[in-house]
């Protein structure tokens, strides 16, 4: 890790410059680009891409589990393996989901990395927090839609206390129901 700020702005002002420069090069090959997410769209255009961008909505089941009756409160997070595990756990926010699981031990917490099989997991779960710093929506939050579980999203900066007020409403109301 860098220590020295403006080193690392330097280097990311050069990262920058050549993805840009590789966009450039890369348009001559494709025909338009397909992105899911209008943050995405924006930074294509901030590179002032030449080509056609298509805006492509995500799918997901429709199937809706049956939830499972069970003590206690369940929370669901995502975080990726494949790739670079610093890089995603910046992106996901997992600094924050940590503080959050830190500060609330009495509830139960899965982590999945898409690997898992989701069917067996919806049914358990009563929130879902996706506390991304830059992503476009994502499947499991429309899988969640489907599902009737209230989550956490946002594409940009997290908030932690947005996240706790929100899970304590949601407990709240599950204990309430479970009465």
């Amino acid at each position: 890790m860098l220590i020295n700020y403006s080193m690392r702005r330097f280097r990311k002002r050069v990262y920058w410059w050549l993805f840009r420069r590789f966009i450039r090069v890369a348009e001559f090959f494709i025909q338009g680009h397909i992105v899911i997410s209008s943050n995405i769209t924006g930074n294509l255009r901030q590179f002032r891409v030449r080509k056609p961008i298509e805006y492509l909505s995500a799918q997901c089941d429709t199937i809706k589990y049956k939830k499972v009756e069970q003590k206690g409160f369940t929370v669901l997070y995502y975080l990726p393996a494949a790739g670079d595990k610093q890089f995603n756990e910046w992106l996901y926010g997992y600094d924050i989901f940590k503080k959050v699981k830190i500060n609330y031990p009495g509830y139960a917490y899965i982590i999945v990395n898409g690997s898992s099989d989701m069917s067996k997991i919806y049914p358990y779960i009563d929130f879902y927090i996706r506390c991304n710093r830059h992503d476009g929506p994502s499947r499991m939050i429309l899988e969640c839609d489907v599902q009737g579980i209230p989550y956490y999203h946002s594409q940009k900066d997290p908030n932690y206390f947005e996240i706790i007020r929100l899970m304590n409403d949601t407990a709240s109301n599950t204990a309430s129901n479970k009465i």
